[in-house]
């Protein structure tokens, strides 16, 4: 990959933004990583795809994942991950609002066809579960989840993989039943005798 700078203008100020270039098959080819916020990139053990973690909303999210696929055309992309956020915001929380979960990619499983994404509850006090999270196993490029782990299981498993934040998430609070350190007293109003 090359990286280039580019100058633009952002509410009349300029800004510096590195745009990542892939150069195959005797081209070159553009992508939208230097304008993705907190981007992290891998490719594919295989090399034909590479993933991109990145934020619309900064560091504490919401962040996404997207599959670039590399041909002698171009790239192509998607978003695997529709099966994904239903299945993790079908399980019980508990939260003042309902919100979308974290989506990230956390390594390839094998050859570009596979690849194992975490979804976490946002790390803020929205949620009792805030910052924990489920690793699933998908199959690319339907996105289909072909198996999910919950924190504890999926850091013993996964362990070198995981950034610090998944390292760190509460696992007391990834249980049900949660214990009392876990709950956020204004979503539990004491009743009126």
């Amino acid at each position: 990959m090359a990286e280039y700078d580019v100058r633009q203008l952002i509410e009349g100020k300029e800004l510096e933004v590195n745009l990542v270039s892939v150069l195959a098959y005797g081209k070159t080819f553009e992508t939208d990583i230097g304008y993705m916020v907190c981007s992290e990139v891998a490719w594919a053990p295989d090399s034909k795809a590479f993933f991109v973690t990145y934020s619309d909303g900064g560091a504490v999210g919401n962040f996404h994942v997207v599959i670039y696929y590399l041909g002698k055309d171009g790239l192509s992309d998607i978003e695997p991950t529709a099966q994904v956020m239903s299945d993790y915001l079908s399980r019980p929380r508990t939260c003042f609002d309902d919100e979308e979960p974290n989506i990230a990619a956390i390594a390839w499983r094998g050859d570009s066809s596979h690849i194992l994404l975490a979804a976490e509850t946002l790390p803020h006090s929205n949620c009792e579960e805030m910052g924990t999270f489920r690793a699933y196993k998908v199959e690319l490029p339907s996105g289909k989840i072909i198996r999910s782990y919950g924190q504890i299981t999926a850091k013993k498993l996964f362990w070198k993989h995981l950034g610090d934040e998944l390292r760190n998430a509460d696992d007391e609070c990834a249980q049900i039943p949660k214990p009392k350190s876990c709950e956020i007293p204004g979503l539990h109003p004491k009743k009126i005798k």
